[in-house]
């Protein structure tokens, strides 16, 4: 009832509503059926899916205005343990440059961690609010680069050992890195594949309707 109301309203002021309407839905139309076609091409080119890791890197270079920090990154290793008595030899590999000393550490946090990141992604800042509580050495975004900081965090009845080192932090304006922006580019660069794809292969269509006399030239 509500749907016929409205519509006996909009016929009473909108005389040309059913062509109107017709127009709408023919385009609608359309935009499905290209969107249908392109899925239909994707389908039968699979390959362009695969964006080589050398492309994205080629064009992060190329584009180097287009990556820039809004707001601030932090790269960082943390542990989080009950093991309080291991805390020299957890300060000694979370400190290491050596990969076999941080896979090494990884094993071991795999088993015994409470928590643990120890991997080179970058986070944002809200990212470090879990991490606060226990650090006596001033501010987790200043902390020192590469220093290890040992500290506790206890809940209940049990008290954490908790090893914090900030390896970068990224600053508003500051270029991106890569590892932030790849899945931005490999989308890009498959978008921009699926287009030069669809307008080639519609191109053609046309081309083979006119030659069919299908279509007017």
């Amino acid at each position: 009832m509500r749907r016929q109301a409205m519509e006996e309203a909009l016929r009473a002021q909108v005389p040309d509503l059913d062509r109107r309407l017709r127009y709408r839905v023919r385009a609608y139309e359309q935009a499905l059926i290209e969107q249908e076609y392109q899925q239909l091409l994707l389908s039968q080119r699979p390959e362009l899916q695969q964006i080589p890791a050398s492309e994205v890197q080629t064009y992060y270079e190329s584009h180097p205005d287009r990556f820039v920090a809004q707001t601030e990154y932090y790269q960082f290793f943390f542990v989080e343990t009950a093991s309080t008595n291991q805390q020299y030899k957890l300060v000694n590999q979370i400190r290491s440059s050596d990969p076999e000393q941080i896979a090494a550490l990884l094993d071991w946090c795999q088993e015994h961690a409470r928590a643990y990141k120890l991997d080179s992604t970058y986070l944002e800042a809200g990212a470090l609010e879990p991490l606060r509580e226990g650090f006596y050495y001033g501010s987790l975004e200043r902390a020192s680069r590469g220093t290890p900081y040992p500290y506790t965090y206890s809940q209940g009845d049990t008290t954490y050992l908790r090893i914090f080192r900030r390896l970068e932090t990224i600053e508003p304006g500051d270029r991106l890195p890569l590892s932030l922006c790849e899945a931005r580019i490999i989308a890009l660069l498959r978008n921009q594949r699926k287009q030069a794809l669809f307008e080639s292969e519609a191109t053609k269509l046309v081309q083979q309707a006119r030659l069919a006399g299908k279509v007017k030239p």
